[in-house]
C-alpha cells in the first residue's frame, strides 16, 4: 500500500511541476516551432521556382521545335541586362541550361500515337530568389515574343527625305523626285494588298485609305506639276553638269531601248513558232473528262510570253518617250531664273513635306499592323507563377512535435534549476508574439480592375493585339495619360489575381482539351504614393477615366474625329478640286469593302448625289468662266499641263498600234465544242486561257482608246482655260468659296457618317467591359 502511494505521489507531483512550468513549456514549444518554422520556409523558399506556360503560334512559326525557345540572341540580351553572372556567378550556357523546358501533348495524340509538333510549353526556371526568377521569366517572355515579332516582320524601306538635301546644288531637280518614285511603287503595292482586306476599323482607321489618297494626290497634282512645268520650261539646277551627262544618260536610253528590241523580237518568234495544234477528245454523254496537264502547261506557256511580249513593248514605248524628252530638253536647257528657282525649290520642299507625312503615317500603320499580325506569334498560356514541391510541412510538422517533448524536458530542468527572473520570459513571448503578428505601418489604397472585354478569352485587346493588363495600366494610362514619373511609378503595385495551382489546371485542359489559354481578367492595384493628394488623383483618375480611356486606345490615334481642309491646303481651284476627286474615287473603294452593312448604301448615295451636284456644278462653273485663282501661277502650271497632255496622247497613241498588232495576230484557238451526229461531244483540248487573254487584252485596249479620248477631251479644256483664263469677280469668288465650303462640309459629314457606323458598334461591345473599384484594405 505504501509503495502504491508512493507512486501516486509521483505522479502527481510531476503533473504539479508540468502545470507549474507551462509557461516554460509554451516557451520551448514556441521557440522550437519558430525555428522548425524557419527551416520550413527555407527549404520552401529553396525548392520553388517560377513556371510559365507558352504558347506558340506553330502555324506562322515553320519547322518548330524546343530548342526555338531558347535562341541565344534573347538567353543573351538578358543574362547581360540582369547582369547574371557578377550577380549569380554563373555563365551564359549555365543560365541556358536553368531553363526546364517541356512540351505538353493533348492525351488524344499521345493516345493515337500520332507526329506531333507541342506549341504549348511548360517553362520552369530557377536562378537566384525566387523573385527575380519570376522577373526574369517573365522578361524572357517578353524578349522571346518581340524577337519572333521582329524575325516576321515586314520589312520596309520607307524613309524620310531630310529637306537639308535640297542644299546639295549637284543634285538635279528632279533628282528628288526620283527619291520618292523609288519607294512609291513598293507602297503603292502595300496599298494594294491592304484595300483588298476589310481591316478592323478600331485598329487601323481608315488610315490606309487616307494614306493611298494622300499618295494620289502627292502624285497627280504635286509631284506631276512640278515634273510638267521642268519639261515645258526645260529648266535645270545646273546646266553645267546636266551636259557632261546627257551623252551618258542618252546612251544608255538607247542601249535599253535595243536590248528591249532583240528581246521583244524573241518572244514574237516564239509566240509565232509555238506549236498549239488542237486534238479532240469524243465523250460519251454524261461522262465528265479533265483537261490535260501537258495542255493547260502549253496554253499557259503560250500566255505567259504574251505577258512578257506585252511588257516588253510597253517598256520599249515608255524608253522612246523618255529619250525624245532628254533630246528636247538637251537642245533647250536653261538654267532657272531666281524667282524660277525660288518657285522650284519651294515646291519641292513642299513634296518632300508631304511625302514625309505619308511615310510617317504608313510607318505608324505598319508598325501597329506588324504588331498585331505577329505580336500574337508567342502567347503565355498561363501567367507566370511560383510554385514548389517541398518537405516543408514535414519540417514544421516534425518541429511541433520537438518542440512539445523539448518543453516537458525545459520544464523539469527548471525546476531543479530555479525559476527565470520574474517577467523575462513574458518579455520574450511579448517579443515573439510581436515577430509574428507584425504591425501594420499606414493604410494603403487599393483597387481592383476587372476586365470582361469581348477576345479576353483568347488573350487579346479590342484591336486584336496581344492583352497587358499591366502594361495597359502603369504605362499606356499612369506613364503615357496620368504623366506620373518614374519614381512615383514605383510606389504603384500591380498584378493579376491568380487561382492557386492555375498552371496545373491549365496543363491538364490543355492535355484534355486542346489548346487553351488563360488570361487573368482581375487585377490589383495597391497605391503607396508618398504624395497622399497625388494618391488620390490617380485613385480618381483610376476609377473616372481608365475603362473609356482603355476601350478608346485601341482606336486608331483617336483619329477618327478628322477632318479634311482641302481648301486651305491647295493653291489654284483645279488643284482643290482634284483632290477632292481623288477623295471622293477613295471613300466609294471603300465603301465597296464595307458595303455589307447596309447603312453603307444609304453613305454610298449620299456621296453620289455630292459627286454629281456639288463637285459638277462647281467644276462646270469654273470650266464654264474660265475662272482661275492665281493666274501666273496657273499660267505656268497650265503650260506644263498642255505638254504633259500632249505627250501622254501621243504615248496612248503608241499603246493603241500595241495592242492592234497584238490583237490581229494573236492566235486564238477555234470553238472547243462540238455536237456530233450520233449525240455525243467533241471537245477540244484547250484550257480556254488564250481566251481569257484575249478578252483581258481588248478590254485593255479598249481602256486605253477611252483613256485617250478623256485626255483629247481635258487637252481641249486646259488649252481653252490658258487661252481665257481670268481671275473671279468678288461675287464670283464668293460663289465658288462658299460652294467649295459645302463641298468639303459635305464630303466631311460622309466620313462622319462612315466612322459612326463602325464606332457605334465598337463603342456598343466595349462600353462598361472594364471596370474599376476600391478594394477594403
Amino acid at each position: 500500500m505504501n509503495i502504491e502511494n508512493n507512486d501516486e505521489l509521483d505522479l502527481m507531483e510531476l503533473l504539479e511541476i508540468l502545470l507549474k512550468e507551462k509557461k516554460t513549456i509554451i516557451i520551448t514549444f514556441i521557440i522550437v516551432s519558430l525555428i522548425a518554422l524557419g527551416g520550413a520556409l527555407f527549404e520552401r523558399n529553396r525548392s520553388k521556382e517560377a513556371v510559365g506556360i507558352i504558347n506558340i503560334d506553330t502555324d506562322k512559326v515553320k519547322n518548330f521545335n524546343e530548342n526555338d525557345l531558347l535562341p541565344l540572341g534573347v538567353l543573351d540580351k538578358i543574362y547581360r541586362k540582369n547582369n547574371i553572372e557578377e550577380k549569380n556567378k554563373i555563365s551564359l550556357d549555365k543560365f541556358r541550361e536553368e531553363f526546364k523546358i517541356k512540351g505538353i501533348i493533348p492525351k488524344e495524340v499521345e493516345e493515337k500515337k500520332l507526329q506531333y509538333t507541342s506549341n504549348n510549353y511548360v517553362v520552369r526556371l530557377r536562378v537566384g530568389s525566387i523573385e527575380e526568377s519570376k522577373n526574369l521569366l517573365n522578361s524572357y517572355y517578353e524578349s522571346l515574343r518581340k524577337f519572333y515579332r521582329e524575325k516576321y516582320e515586314y520589312k520596309y524601306n520607307f524613309e524620310k527625305i531630310s529637306l537639308d538635301i535640297l542644299k546639295n546644288k549637284q543634285l538635279e531637280y528632279t533628282d528628288y523626285l526620283g527619291m520618292i518614285e523609288r519607294d512609291k511603287s513598293n507602297l503603292k503595292k502595300i496599298l494594294e494588298n491592304k484595300m483588298k482586306k476589310n481591316l478592323n476599323y478600331p485598329a487601323y482607321g481608315f488610315g490606309y485609305r487616307e494614306i493611298e489618297i494622300g499618295l494620289k494626290n502627292l502624285e497627280n497634282i504635286r509631284i506631276v506639276e512640278l515634273k510638267n512645268y521642268l519639261e515645258s520650261t526645260d529648266i535645270v539646277r545646273n546646266l553645267d553638269n546636266f551636259r557632261n551627262q546627257y551623252e551618258d544618260r542618252k546612251n544608255t536610253l538607247i542601249n535599253n531601248i535595243e536590248s528591249k528590241k532583240i528581246e521583244g523580237e524573241n518572244y514574237k518568234t516564239l509566240l509565232k513558232n509555238i506549236n498549239l495544234n488542237e486534238e479532240k477528245v469524243i465523250i460519251s454523254k454524261g461522262i465528265k473528262i479533265s483537261r490535260k496537264n501537258d495542255e493547260n502547261n502549253k496554253e499557259s506557256y503560250y500566255v505567259e510570253l504574251m505577258d512578257k511580249y506585252l511588257k516588253n513593248q510597253f517598256e520599249i514605248e515608255r524608253l522612246n518617250e523618255e529619250l525624245v524628252s532628254l533630246e528636247n530638253k538637251n537642245l533647250n536647257a536653261k538654267s532657272a531664273t531666281e524667282e524660277e528657282n525660288t518657285f522650284i525649290m519651294s515646291r519641292l520642299s513642299d513634296i518632300i513635306n508631304r511625302y514625309n507625312k505619308i511615310i510617317e503615317k504608313s510607318s505608324i500603320l505598319e508598325n501597329r499592323d506588324n504588331s498585331i499580325v505577329n505580336g500574337t506569334i508567342v502567347k503565355l498560356s498561363s501567367p507566370v507563377v511560383i510554385v514548389g514541391n517541398s518537405k516543408a510541412k514535414v519540417i514544421l510538422g516534425g518541429g511541433v512535435i520537438l518542440g512539445v517533448f523539448l518543453g516537458i524536458v525545459m520544464a523539469f530542468i527548471k525546476n531543479f534549476i530555479g525559476e527565470f527572473k520574474k517577467g523575462r520570459h513574458q518579455l520574450l513571448t511579448v517579443l515573439v508574439l510581436c515577430c509574428l503578428v507584425g504591425c501594420k505601418g499606414y493604410g494603403q489604397e487599393i483597387l481592383r480592375v476587372t476586365y470582361t472585354q469581348s477576345g479576353l478569352e483568347k488573350g487579346l485587346n479590342p484591336d486584336g493585339s496581344l492583352f497587358n493588363g499591366e502594361f495597359n495600366i502603369k504605362n499606356s494610362f499612369l506613364k503615357n495619360k496620368v504623366k506620373l514619373n518614374e519614381e512615383e511609378l514605383n510606389e504603384v503595385s500591380i498584378a493579376p489575381i491568380i487561382p492557386l495551382g492555375i498552371e496545373k489546371t491549365v496543363e491538364n485542359k490543355i492535355v484534355n482539351e486542346g489548346n487553351y489559354i488563360y488570361v487573368p481578367s482581375e487585377y490589383r492595384i495597391v497605391l503607396n504614393i508618398s504624395n497622399k493628394e497625388l494618391e488620390k488623383k490617380v485613385k480618381d483618375e483610376l476609377i473616372n477615366n481608365y475603362p473609356k480611356f482603355y476601350r478608346d486606345y485601341f482606336l486608331y490615334k483617336n483619329d477618327f474625329n478628322k477632318q479634311v481642309d482641302y481648301i486651305g491646303t491647295y493653291d489654284t481651284y483645279r488643284e482643290t478640286l482634284e483632290a477632292f476627286s481623288n477623295l471622293i474615287v477613295g471613300l466609294e473603294k471603300e465603301i465597296n469593302i464595307r458595303e455589307k452593312n447596309y447603312e453603307y448604301g444609304q453613305v454610298r448615295e449620299k456621296l453620289q448625289e455630292i459627286k454629281y451636284t456639288k463637285f459638277n456644278r462647281i467644276l462646270n462653273y469654273l470650266n464654264s468662266k474660265n475662272i482661275v485663282l492665281n493666274i501666273d501661277l496657273e499660267k505656268i502650271l497650265l503650260s506644263g499641263k498642255i505638254d504633259y497632255l500632249e505627250r501622254r496622247i501621243k504615248a496612248y497613241e503608241g499603246f493603241e498600234k500595241i495592242y492592234e498588232e497584238v490583237l490581229s495576230k494573236y492566235s486564238v484557238p477555234n470553238s472547243s465544242i462540238t455536237l456530233l451526229e450520233n449525240g455525243e461531244i467533241a471537245m477540244g483540248s484547250s484550257s480556254n486561257l488564250r481566251e481569257e487573254q484575249y478578252l483581258n487584252i481588248s478590254k485593255k485596249a479598249l481602256e486605253t482608246a477611252n483613256e485617250k479620248v478623256n485626255l483629247i477631251k481635258e487637252l481641249k479644256i486646259t488649252k481653252k482655260l490658258y487661252k481665257n483664263m481670268r481671275p473671279g469677280n468678288k461675287e464670283e469668288s464668293e460663289i465658288i468659296k462658299k460652294s467649295l465650303l459645302d463641298l468639303q462640309d459635305s464630303v466631311n459629314k460622309v466620313m462622319d457618317s462612315m466612322r459612326n457606323i463602325e464606332l457605334r458598334d465598337y463603342n456598343k461591345e466595349y462600353s462598361g467591359s472594364v471596370k474599376v473599384t476600391p478594394e477594403k484594405d
